[in-house]
């Protein structure tokens, strides 16, 4: 397998399962800087859909158990560097979220808390895009949602609260009226995750929302964000 077969789309071939289990055989495994380059590859193949490069982001601490710590943790830090960095070193003005939870779950794991001090360190000269630089800390962050219940007994959120502020703004993108749609919890949950760059499961939130009739009832306003408003 050639260098250049590495770098391109092989992720999107018919079988992109041998092909990950070949880029872990070949010779390059060996070269901690082109393993790098394939972490990045691996994670914006995951990010086409690549069924291949979904399961082994997501499998990933188990499928390279048997790998060196070095060339393991290269892997990992191309793929985190993927999601927030251009292939030219830029910060990216829209990060790569689609995986951004599978990927910072493997944060768990001691043996790979090297490499999300890798990336921490790479975006703390850009700590003005983040709540919280991902990757620096490892333990909850408090959210407090509140929220009012309508005439029909609906939640709908007002405010979502950080360190005390409100940090729920209407997007500058979306103007004009308000509209809402309902959300589940477990989507909220990952919109907020996601819009803060903080992982769910790192995610302690306090709500006010009002059970009635057994139902829980959930309206989001679709035109408000948390993304830090020069960012939008």
């Amino acid at each position: 397998m050639s260098l250049k077969s590495c770098l391109t789309d092989h992720f999107h071939q018919e079988n992109p399962q041998k092909t990950l289990q070949n880029l872990l055989l070949n010779n390059f495994w060996k070269v901690q800087d082109v393993l790098f380059v394939i972490g990045r590859n691996i994670y914006q193949a995951a990010c086409g859909f690549s069924g291949g490069a979904i399961d082994f982001i997501s499998d990933f601490f188990q499928r390279t158990a048997f790998v060196e710590k070095e060339k393991r943790g290269a892997l990992l830090d191309g793929m985190l560097f993927e999601i927030f960095f251009q292939p030219n070193g830029k910060i990216r003005n829209r990060f790569k979220t689609l995986m951004f939870n599978e990927v910072f779950n493997l944060q768990r794991y001691v043996e790979l808390s090297y490499c999300f001090d890798f990336i921490s360190e790479q975006l703390a000269p850009y700590s003005d895009r983040f709540y919280v630089i991902p990757g620096k800390k490892n333990k909850p962050v408090h959210i407090d949602i509140i929220s009012s219940v309508n005439e029909k007994c609906e939640n709908v959120i007002e405010q979502i609260c950080f360190e005390g502020a409100n940090i729920f703004k209407i997007d500058s993108l979306f103007p004009g009226s308000i509209s809402y749609s309902y959300i589940s919890q477990d989507e909220l949950e990952k919109r907020i995750s996601d819009e803060m760059f903080i992982p769910k499961r790192l995610l302690s939130l306090s709500t006010n929302f009002k059970i009635i009739n057994e139902e829980l009832k959930i309206l989001y306003p679709n035109s408000f964000t948390l993304k830090k408003e020069k960012f939008f």
